[in-house]
């Protein structure tokens, strides 16, 4: 398959102007699929253990569509935070959600570190149906849409 993810789970947001900035991960990321960092600011793909990062300024749909392309015919994962995620489920392109929280009282520097949530899209089924329960999956995770 292939992934879209957000700036910040990248780990621009913390090394913006770091060229050598290759994520947090080192040099064996677990993705090991073609991987799309939505961002505005301009970088070059490069190859790292087996997994490619491209970085694109673009809407949810464009994303989606190039990360599907790329993924050939398996599933996309979008995996980000709240704000990522409310763009890909307002524009009714999430089919399946999974959300995994950390418990800030229990483990506080585990939040601050990773996404609060991950999003995982798959073949688009009935938008509707998708889309009511991403919106029920969200609010008992106390995330508002």
């Amino acid at each position: 398959g292939a992934e879209i993810m957000g700036a910040g789970k990248f780990g621009l947001h913390s090394f913006p102007d770091d060229p050598d900035w290759k994520g947090w991960w080192g040099a064996e990321p677990p993705f090991h699929c073609p991987i799309f960092v939505l961002t505005h600011r301009q970088r070059s793909s490069f190859e790292l253990g087996g997994t490619t990062f491209h970085f694109l300024a673009a809407d949810p749909a464009e994303a989606l569509g190039r990360a599907t392309e790329a993924a050939n015919g398996k599933d996309v994962r979008i995996g980000g935070g709240p704000t990522m995620v409310r763009a890909f489920l307002k524009a009714g392109l999430v089919d399946h959600l999974l959300i995994d929280r950390a418990d800030a009282d229990e483990a506080p520097e585990l939040r601050a570190r990773c996404a609060a949530v991950t999003v995982t899209a798959t073949v688009m089924r009935s938008a509707e149906d998708r889309n009511r329960l991403a919106r029920e999956a969200l609010s008992a995770a106390g995330v508002e849409v």
